[in-house]
């Protein structure tokens, strides 16, 4: 081959390395035959949770959807009438009284007096008034304030601590209760509308039993008692807590 054949492919050939560089093949993998191949994990699926709503309806047997949470609560001591003992009807009362010690206190920090003239004129004729009543007095009105958060406060704590367990476990007997009394009102609230259908309405009539006012105000006290949730008091009070639901 001459010198210019030669120059040629030496030309070629670096024109081809050049454009290996700047585009190189892909490296070829061996396959192998081993690999078993296996679909990817499907991630399970969760049902959404019941709510305490849906729970009550699904147990009563009430179809359609009813907002529990804003109905109106029903009175159902006369259905749990037995469902305290002589022992916890005692324990309650004690606690009660305890209760309203602590409010007792509350009101009285709140109402303390402040001003010297009136101060004087509750201590005896010819002597000054006590220490305590000297005490609040020049603490002023952020002493006065300050005792009554602090009575408050020991009321929450020892309606938190000693009440609520009592109560809680009372809510889940009333509870119990209410659910068959309210499977069984359904039950007889469909018989007695089904009989006046058939009295009363055509076949060719679209009339649909609804429950009564009375039944969802039944489910949503249920729903209550369920949720564990314990009407706001301020003082806390277990008449409170008991309002509509049990008498002690």
């Amino acid at each position: 081959m001459n010198t210019i054949g030669q120059d040629f492919d030496r030309h070629a050939a670096s024109i081809r390395a050049g454009f290996a560089m700047m585009s190189p093949e892909p490296q070829r993998q061996r396959f192998n035959h081993n690999i078993t191949m296996t679909e990817p994990a499907s991630e399970p699926v969760t049902e959404p949770a019941e709510s305490t709503d849906q729970r009550v309806l699904r147990e009563s047997g009430i179809l359609g959807k009813y907002d529990l949470r804003f109905s109106g609560l029903a009175d159902v001591t006369k259905l749990t009438g037995d469902i305290l003992t002589k022992k916890d009807k005692a324990r309650l009362a004690e606690l009660q009284v305890a209760l309203d010690r602590l409010a007792s206190e509350i009101d009285i920090a709140a109402r303390a007096t402040l001003n010297p003239y009136k101060i004087v004129a509750a201590a005896p004729l010819g002597e000054l008034p006590s220490d305590e009543a000297m005490a609040v007095g020049i603490a002023g009105d952020e002493g006065r304030l300050f005792r009554k958060k602090t009575a408050k406060a020991a009321a929450v704590r020892f309606f938190e601590e000693e009440c609520r367990p009592l109560v809680l476990g009372i809510y889940g007997k009333a509870a119990a209760i209410l659910e068959a009394a309210i499977l069984e009102r359904h039950k007889a609230e469909q018989a007695a509308f089904e009989k006046f259908s058939m009295t009363y309405y055509d076949d060719d009539s679209e009339t649909i039993y609804r429950p009564s006012p009375g039944l969802i105000r039944m489910a949503a006290r249920r729903r209550q008692l369920l949720d564990s949730e314990i009407p706001p008091s301020s003082p806390p009070s277990l008449r409170s807590a008991f309002s509509g639901i049990v008498d002690f």
